[in-house]
């Protein structure tokens, strides 16, 4: 019998929001420390507020590349009622399932925040291992096919971001002129 593949969260480190100009607040609700799973496939979830404007998108960066974007549209009532003064706090949300298997076996992805028109900020690092077992079913490597191809849900994710930008931008524009 083949052991399966297994991953491990062994850390995630997050920055402290009060040190930086842009975050108000953020949450990595999942995954924690010390979560396990016998999966590829990895789920990731939180929140972000920005202290003068909203947060667009969760970056998880790998080395010096993006490895994922994800978009802040998932609605977090809990947050808005908590922080009703922040920017856009009802879709703060982000989730996500990513897949890792093409990841090294010991592996940081960085959590970052972005903004309209701002650098993006720093959340979090998260400390991943697995085992290196991956599995070869045909469902598999049509995920990582689909996934591989092009990145294509990842190329949409950032085309929306961009877009958003955009919108932001010329709002901006249009109320100094107006």
């Amino acid at each position: 019998m083949t052991e399966s593949f297994k991953y491990q969260v062994q850390d995630v480190i997050r920055v402290s929001a009060s040190e930086s100009e842009s975050l108000l607040a953020f949450s990595i609700d999942y995954p924690s420390k010390g979560t396990e799973a016998d999966s590829t496939v990895m789920d990731v979830g939180g929140w972000v507020l920005g202290k003068t404007s909203p947060a667009m998108a969760v970056e998880l960066i790998r080395g010096d590349s993006v490895f994922r974007s994800i978009p802040l549209n998932y609605p977090r009532p809990d947050v808005a009622k908590r922080y009703s003064k922040g920017p856009s706090a009802i879709k703060c949300g982000f989730q996500m399932s990513i897949d890792i298997s093409g990841l090294s076996t010991e592996e940081e992805l960085l959590f970052q925040a972005v903004f309209p028109d701002e650098n993006p900020v720093p959340m979090a690092t998260l400390k991943l291992w697995h085992n290196g077992k991956i599995p070869r079913t045909e469902a598999h490597r049509e995920l990582v096919t689909s996934l591989g191809e092009g990145q294509l849900p990842s190329k949409l994710e950032q085309i929306k971001i961009d877009l958003e930008r955009s919108r932001t931008f010329l709002q901006r524009v249009q109320s100094e002129l107006g």
